[in-house]
């Protein structure tokens, strides 16, 4: 499976976090990913796994691991475009 590079902007909701921090809504920014990685590259997604806990911070970035249906991965970067669940990604490879 071939994944070309590319970038979306997805609006992620940002939860408190029980020490006082606010926390991405991770459970959403992976369902924006899935959709969005489909939608541009036409390639079905079934799943996509970020790491939990993400502490909302503009600028921050994480990766995420994307499953297509027949079974390959892909890198996704995920760059926080602000502190309010706003973020970009793109397919860094396998």
């Amino acid at each position: 499976m071939r994944m070309p590079g590319v970038a979306a902007v997805a609006l992620v909701a940002v939860s408190a976090a029980t020490c006082g921090k606010a926390e991405l809504d991770v459970d959403r920014a992976e369902a924006e990913l899935k959709s969005g990685i489909t939608r541009q590259t036409g390639i079905r997604i079934e799943a996509v796994r970020c790491p939990e806990d993400v502490e909302a911070q503009q600028g921050d970035t994480f990766r995420c691991v994307a499953v297509a249906a027949n079974g390959q991965r892909a890198r996704v970067e995920v760059t926080q475009r602000d502190d309010e669940g706003s973020v970009s990604w793109r397919l860094v490879g396998r």
